[in-house]
Order: structure tokens, then sequence, then C-alpha cells
């Protein structure tokens, strides 16, 4: 038999008996948002369901189908609201409210739907309902389900699951990862085990709350850490008055980018009448992305370019007997690294009446460093030197005509 040719009575037995199986307090399943929340937020995909219609398990089974592949992609979030009829005192409308909007967010939980993007919003009453008795029962509760996108929508609600009170009796939750209690790494899967039936806890990462599934008691979800000490929360509720609790802290210290120079190697020799210019290779290994990065010589600073994968090469004069190079850079978190400094020394150095360089600290930029002696002759890119042009410096030469980084262009 389809679940679309359940019989109306029997939808409602189950319904009922459903729950009746949840906690006591509905708000333990899904976060509870406040409706102001909700402004400003674009409403992607809107359907209303009516709770005991046949129809409802395949109307949410469709809604699933078509969100469960984009959701994390378009960073769309599900927001539950239900709104009953003002019959009876207002106590009891918002628990069944909140019953029916939990059971519709476990139906989309079941159909694939991350439960840590499921909200609700408190349960209202419409005493206009009360006109419309020719729809029948049926018409007096109806729960809207509102496709939004906004990452923060849920980071911003109040957790919803509270802490134990003193002598509830409280089942362990055994944290299998991450053990340690200091780490160097911001991202980790948390994996654990707890009562068979709970089968959705919030897990708090110092003050952002999310709610992930259990199933058959063990669980795991991604985390996130920030530097220092973070404050970890896990709760969860079943049937029957089943609580489960942990709590524990990891301290986040973030590695120092950690730089090397892998070219040329400390105390190469360099004939520099056969290669005037060296090309410093290395890389840099970072947690996080690198924002700034310089290249040391002889204590001179010179932005470089740091790639995606972490390399980086940029070319040098050798200006003396001994020249000097280390890397330092700095991370998008604040954290600096130093390489180990390296020397390269010269061989063929002839004497030099001036050295001019240029460089900047703007990317997509190329500079031109032109010179200009008393006699009207012009060293630039045109005329480098006295080999391509009559019109250069006599002696003079450009040595590097940087086009695509941040210098240097270099005269002698």
């Amino acid at each position: 038999m389809r679940k679309s040719d359940i019989p109306l009575a029997g939808l409602a037995v189950l319904l009922t008996l459903f729950l009746s199986s949840l906690p006591a307090r509905a708000a333990d399943i899904f976060p509870v948002l406040d409706p102001s929340l909700l402004e400003g937020q674009k409403v992607v995909r809107e359907i209303t369901l009516i709770p005991w219609d046949a129809r409802v398990i395949d109307e949410v089974k469709e809604t699933a189908e078509k969100l469960k592949g984009v959701m994390d992609e378009e960073d769309l979030f599900v927001v539950l609201s239900v709104t009953t009829d003002a019959v009876g005192d207002e106590a009891t409308n918002r628990r069944l409210g909140a019953d029916i909007a939990n059971w519709v967010g476990i139906l989309l939980v079941n159909n694939g739907i991350p439960p840590d993007r499921i909200g609700i919003v408190p349960t209202k009453e419409n005493a206009s309902y009360l006109t419309k008795l020719e729809e029948g029962f049926r018409a007096y509760q109806k729960c809207r389900i509102a496709v939004v996108r906004g990452s923060d929508l849920l980071k911003r609600a109040q957790a919803t699951l509270t802490l134990p009170e003193k002598g509830e009796k409280i089942y362990p939750i055994t944290i299998i990862s991450p053990r340690e209690k200091k780490t160097d790494r911001s991202s980790h899967i948390l994996k654990g085990k707890t009562h068979r039936d709970v089968k959705i806890l919030a897990v708090t990462v110092n003050k952002v709350t999310k709610t992930i599934s259990a199933i058959g008691g063990e669980f795991e979800t991604p985390i996130s850490l920030t530097p220092g000490e973070n404050r970890i929360t896990i709760t969860g509720r079943g049937p029957n008055g089943v609580t489960a609790f942990t709590a524990f802290s990891i301290t986040y210290e973030p590695p120092t980018p950690t730089i090397v120079i892998t070219s040329p190697e400390n105390g190469d020799e360099i004939d520099i009448t056969k290669h005037p210019f060296i090309t410093v290779r290395g890389r840099v290994e970072s947690d996080d992305r690198v924002t700034i990065a310089y290249l040391i010589h002889n204590d001179f600073p010179q932005r470089i370019s740091v790639r995606e994968d972490g390399t980086f090469e940029e070319k040098a004069v050798l200006l003396s007997e001994r020249d000097t190079f280390r890397v330092e850079a700095l991370s998008e978190r604040g954290f600096t690294g130093i390489s180990p400094e390296i020397e390269v020394k010269s061989t063929g150095l002839a004497r030099q009446h001036m050295t001019a360089f240029l460089t900047w600290d703007a990317a997509g930029v190329d500079l031109d460093l032109i010179v200009r002696d008393g006699e009207g002759h012009v060293t630039s890119f045109d005329s480098p030197d006295r080999y391509r042009s009559h019109l250069s410096i006599p002696e003079g030469r450009l040595v590097i005509d940087d086009r695509d980084g941040f210098g240097p262009e270099v005269f002698n």
C-alpha cells in the first residue's frame, strides 16, 4: 500500500502515537527561533501542509527530495511554523503546534534534511479558522514549511536543549574523538555514543548550538574551534525522560606558519658572471590563509606572492660576497612565522657604483624603473642595456624587469 493510501483515521492514530513518544518539551527537538530572526531572510520556497491530510507524508518527502541536494550549496534553512484555531486554552494550542512542527521536522530529517538546518517558530492562533466550517476539522491546523537563505539564521537562535536538572538521572555520553585536551587543528569530527533512545542531540561549541541525529546511540558531526579554550556541551533527550549530557573543553593553539626556503640552499656559491640574479623558492605551511609575506634580503623587506598551494618564488640580485635571505609570513588569524636564514656566497662580483631597487606592495600592479643620467641616456624596459639599445646608460644595466609580482626591478 502506498503512503498516500493510508486512511485518514489510520494516519490520525499514527500521528497521535508518534506525538505521544516525543519528549515532554517539544522545544527539546529543534531550535525555537525568535520570529524577529526571520526579518530580512529571503524565502525561496514555501509549502503549507494540513497535518491530518493523508497526503502529508508524501508532500514532506517530495519537499525533502527537492531540497536535500542543495541545502549546503545554496546556504538554505528550513523554518517550520504551525497555526492553529483559537478554540481552547492558548497553552494547549501552543503545545499541539509545537508537537506538529517537531513531527514534520523529524519527517524531513528521516528524508535526508540535515537536522542542524531546521528551526521552529512559536505557534500562532488564528480565529478566522472558525469561519471555515465547510473545510472541516483538518483546516484548523496548518504547518508552513518556509525555506530561507541565510547562513547565520540558526547560529543566532537561542539554544533550546536545557541542562539536566539537579537530581535528574543522566545517561552518559562517551566521546570517541577528539580525545585530546589540546590541539593545533581547528576542524575536527566529533564522534560519540549515548543512550539508544536518544535520537537528537544539541551540540554547543562555545555559544553556537546545532542539532544532530543519533542512530543506534552513535553520532558524529564536524565542529570548528576558535583559538583558545573551547567549551563543548552535548545534551540529548529521549522518550520516557531519558536524558544524556556531557561537557568538556578543548584548547586550540593554532600553529604558526612553517616556512622553508628550498632553493638556493644555505652556503651555496653562485658565480654571478653567469647568473646575475637567483630565484629564491620555498613554501609556507599554514592552517589558515597567508595574507602577506616578505622576502628579507640583507635585512631589506620585499613583499612576495604566495600561491594557493603555499609555494613561492622570487628573483633576487646578489649584491655582496655574502647575501642573506629569510621569509616572513602573516596568516589570516594574525599568526606569524619566519624561515631559517640562509646565506649565499657570490663570486665574480664586479664593483657597482650604484644599485637601484624598485618594489611595491599592491597586487595587480606593474611599475617601471626608469633611470636617466646627465648626458640624456635612459635605461628602462625599452632600453635595458647597451647591447640592446644605444639610448641606455653606458655601463648600466636593468638586471630585472618584473611584470607580474611585487618587484623588484633592479638597475646596476
